[in-house]
């Protein structure tokens, strides 16, 4: 895979803030994962029965989820249940845009999120954007976002649960409510009032939000 074709599948990616490194899928065994996770939910994505973890926040204090399935793997010559992660995302609080905004109460931009590439393609980062927004967590978008950013949340505006703002953070105000993003995977095909890549215009975002 060239690096374009890796940045288009990357769903978020932030100039100055875009880690580059493809996670592994760590395993987890039960033991470790009930001593520093904390399970959020059981969901089923592509006829998969799968499990949403949550890291203890004594240990880091960002909010930091992971999305996998129990599976066995041979560890120190012994088969053991162990915990595979498909998705990890680190979200960061807003409190400067919640306490802006009357119309939200629980802002989250999304820092990082990556899928180990077997699982690319199978919509595992869409609904886990999903399910962060069906649990009354309002997503916001950075202020520059890749070709596979924009067609994410193009995609999920779209959606009949889900209603998309389109704020000024600087002036504190909304400036379209309810709309749908346009998508685009060129520089003169998305929606140039929230895509852009003049910094000048980094106060304008997207907020996701359930109806």
């Amino acid at each position: 895979m060239n690096f374009r074709d890796m940045l288009n599948e990357m769903p978020v990616a932030v100039l100055g803030d875009w880690d580059n490194k493809i996670i592994k899928s760590p395993a987890k065994t039960k033991k470790v994962l009930q001593k520093y996770w904390e399970l959020q939910d059981k969901v089923v994505i592509n006829n998969r029965k799968l499990e949403i973890y949550k890291l203890d926040k004594k240990l880091d204090n960002q909010d930091t989820y992971i999305l996998g399935a129990w599976g066995y793997e041979e560890l120190n010559d012994e088969k053991k249940e162990v915990f595979i992660i498909i998705t990890k995302a680190v979200l960061l609080k807003r409190k400067d845009l919640t306490s802006q905004f009357k119309e939200f109460h629980n802002i989250y931009q999304m820092k990082k999120i990556n899928t180990i590439t077997e699982f690319r393609g199978d919509r595992f980062t869409k609904q886990f954007y999903m399910w962060f927004i069906s649990q009354k967590m309002e997503i916001v978008s950075d202020m520059v976002q890749y070709d596979g950013a924009r067609a994410m949340y193009s995609s999920l505006s779209k959606l009949p649960s889900i209603k998309a703002y389109i704020i000024d953070a600087y002036e504190k105000e909304i400036i379209k409510k309810d709309t749908i993003v346009k998508q685009g995977f060129d520089d003169w095909d998305f929606d140039e009032e929230v895509w852009s890549y003049d910094f000048k215009k980094s106060n304008i975002l997207i907020v996701l939000k359930a109806k």
